[in-house]
């Protein structure tokens, strides 16, 4: 519990020395030819975050997707097989098999 304090009273003052220290520094940003924007660091800092979070959450939103679609091809295939064979065993249920001839001339 004092561990837990101790992290996150360390994490709140890192956030409160980042935003003294940053509060008024601005940065030349390039983002095509010929276009450069001057913004705060705060404001790019926000920006990277918001994005990252976006990122990261569309990106385990699309891997959760791509394994549903596996896990539902697989099933799909697994009742298609199942079908299969109860089909087949439908059939061979149906099959009248035929006395052997050798057999019935020891019986007699």
């Amino acid at each position: 519990m004092i561990h837990e304090q101790c992290v996150f009273g360390l994490i709140a003052l890192y956030i409160i020395l980042f935003l003294l220290n940053n509060h008024g520094t601005s940065v030349k940003l390039w983002l095509w030819f010929g276009e450069t924007y001057e913004r705060s660091v705060l404001e790019l800092t926000f920006a990277v975050f918001a994005i990252s979070v976006i990122g990261t959450l569309l990106t385990s939103t699309i891997w959760r997707t791509v394994r549903q679609i596996r896990d539902a091809t697989a099933r799909s295939r697994a009742q298609k097989l199942e079908r299969a064979i109860a089909d087949m065993n439908a059939k061979a249920a149906k099959l009248q098999t035929r006395p052997d001839p050798a057999n019935e001339t020891e019986n007699r």
